[in-house]
């Protein structure tokens, strides 16, 4: 626990401020997310991107420690720049162009499918670049190892099966953020699980990026739970792009299996994929903007964002202890947990819509005003 308090006190006590007084400037001068009487109900404009205040701030953070570290001092800038996008495979330059693609969406630069196109190249090119699994456990087999490049089928389904993780974590993290509260609280619980479980074998990199960006959300908070400032898809990509990568190098370094990976994110993954199973059911457009997540039908339903935030903290509070804890005890029981608690998940799910759908006027329901 020493390591981790120094952690957070050298990177992310100095992102904290930081974030904290660049989001209090976006909240001033940021672009604003407009309500539309349908997904978007808030009662007037609130500033959005303020991921690119939290963003930011651990970047600026990064960036410090690169040009104080002694081996890099004297370095002229440029080269300076390139050898921290550079460093772990790549690990900054990957965020920061997450970063790009949810700033350029929230501005209004980029179409929905097009969107979608640059997150897919985005996480087929950090899986391709070193961000990828590697292992597959199963109970009674052990590690498959996957990284092997000699074997390219084997090789090329690591690759593709990191990628399609990261795409569906990054828009995951999006698609739940619509909430004050929800998405960037839960997602800081999960890194701090991420911080248990690395530490003293903390994966290159990642040492700092993930303290960094734990202090840099806690100071995001205090803006965004008032309802003050939204983390927008800036934020959601960012964010979403670091969970995403560090569970990653956790498996691939053999510290965790990809069931802990899966279990620490089960907040956001089963209502996510559940209600594109529902929506499709249904004969809904899956890239239409909608309300039918659960966490959006709890407020439709006359919950307070607070109470809603306050529920999946709790859920990912559980689900990222009970992964830790499984992680600890062996593998075999990490597989076990994560299909107990996918179960026990989805029966939640079902309840809850069967329980709270009734509620919504019609027009509701089909996501009219």
């Amino acid at each position: 626990m020493n390591r981790i308090s120094e952690l957070l006190m050298a990177y992310g006590g100095p992102a904290f401020i930081l974030s904290l007084i660049m989001c209090g400037v976006l909240v001033l001068t940021g672009p604003k997310d407009s309500p539309d009487g349908q997904r978007k109900m808030q009662a007037a404009a609130v500033p959005s991107a303020g991921g690119l205040g939290f963003g930011l701030a651990v970047l600026i953070v990064l960036a410090y420690m690169f040009s104080s570290a002694s081996d890099t001092a004297a370095l002229p800038f440029l080269s300076l720049l390139a050898k921290m996008f550079l460093a772990v495979n790549g690990l900054i330059l990957f965020v920061s162009l997450a970063l790009l693609v949810g700033l350029l969406d929230d501005l209004g630069y980029l179409a929905t499918r097009m969107k979608f196109l640059l997150l897919a190249v985005l996480a087929l090119s950090a899986a391709g670049f070193g961000h990828e699994a590697g292992f597959f456990f199963l109970p009674g087999m052990g590690d498959a190892d996957m990284s092997s490049r000699q074997d390219l089928i084997m090789a090329g389904v690591n690759i593709a099966g990191s990628a399609l993780w990261i795409f569906v974590l990054l828009n995951a993290v999006n698609f739940m953020d619509g909430a004050n509260g929800v998405a960037m609280g839960s997602l800081l619980i999960m890194l701090a699980g991420v911080m248990l479980l690395a530490v003293p074998f903390t994966p290159a990199g990642y040492g700092f990026l993930i303290p960094a960006l734990i202090g840099a959300l806690a100071a995001f908070l205090i803006w965004n739970l008032p309802g003050k400032l939204y983390a927008g898809d800036t934020g959601a990509y960012f964010a979403g792009m670091v969970l995403a990568t560090a569970l990653l190098a956790l498996v691939s370094g053999r510290h965790v299996t990809v069931w802990t990976s899966a279990t620490i994110t089960l907040p956001f993954l089963i209502d996510v994929l559940m209600t594109l199973i529902w929506r499709a059911r249904h004969g809904r457009n899956w890239l239409q903007a909608h309300r039918d997540h659960a966490y959006q039908l709890f407020i439709r339903a006359g919950w307070r964002h607070a109470r809603v935030a306050a529920l999946w903290w709790g859920l990912s509070l559980i689900s990222t202890g009970v992964a830790v804890w499984a992680a600890r005890t062996g593998p075999d029981m990490a597989f076990w947990v994560f299909w107990s608690l996918l179960a026990t998940a989805c029966v939640l799910w079902l309840w809850q819509r069967r329980a709270y759908q009734p509620r919504i006027a019609p027009q509701e329901a089909d996501g009219k005003s």
